[in-house]
């Protein structure tokens, strides 16, 4: 049996520090989302849409090379030995694309593993925290040093206030049963350090 562990959450609530944390207790390995973010904008960078045909063009690039690069590791871990992965993604909620890509992820792991003879289990957690304190942990120096991306910080704070501002970054009652994973959990983090968090998890799916 595998393990496909998702963290999800909007922006700086702590979703890699947790699994940084949750990886030492387990023997499942971290793939958080800027190990394929930060190549995909080595070469497009972030866009802004503007309208233009260019800035269109670039965007669905970044992704597209964002998703693939994600789902070759998926596939190769899958089907590999290891016992699983902790994959971690900012998911807004609102967004059916979000959904369908996620769900592809899951799906492409899921068949790399049957195709060796090995079930999976799919879990769920999604990390809630609070605006003030998500900017204060975007400027934290582990943050910085793994995300290079992210440098700017009143870039990312912006970011962040226009996703609160426009987005769902927190599910509805049931809404997680959308991910037909096995089990599921919501931490708000808030108060809570990642060793305390990834203990939870530990506890709750008994891994």
């Amino acid at each position: 049996m595998k393990t496909l562990i998702y963290i999800l959450g909007g922006q700086a609530v702590g979703k890699m520090t947790v699994g940084v944390e949750l990886q030492k207790n387990t023997n499942l390995k971290l793939f958080h989302n800027h190990m394929t973010v930060e190549l995909a904008n080595h070469f497009y960078g972030f866009t802004i849409d503007d309208g233009t045909l260019i800035s269109k063009k670039l965007k669905e690039g970044f992704s597209d090379l964002r998703d693939r690069l994600r789902d070759v590791v998926l596939d190769n871990i899958g089907k590999s030995p290891l016992k699983g992965l902790i994959f971690t993604a900012a998911m807004y909620y609102d967004i059916n694309d979000d959904w369908n890509v996620i769900l592809e992820h899951t799906n492409t792991f899921k068949k790399a593993a049957h195709s060796i003879g090995e079930e999976v289990r799919v879990l769920i957690v999604e990390l809630i925290c609070d605006l003030d304190e998500r900017l204060k942990r975007n400027k934290s120096d582990f943050r910085l040093e793994k995300k290079p991306s992210k440098r700017n910080v009143v870039w990312t704070n912006n970011d962040i206030l226009h996703q609160v501002s426009n987005h769902r970054v927190v599910l509805n009652k049931d809404e997680y049963k959308r991910f037909k994973a096995d089990d599921f959990i919501s931490i708000d983090n808030t108060n809570k350090s990642a060793i305390e968090v990834a203990k939870i998890i530990k506890d709750k799916f008994e891994i």
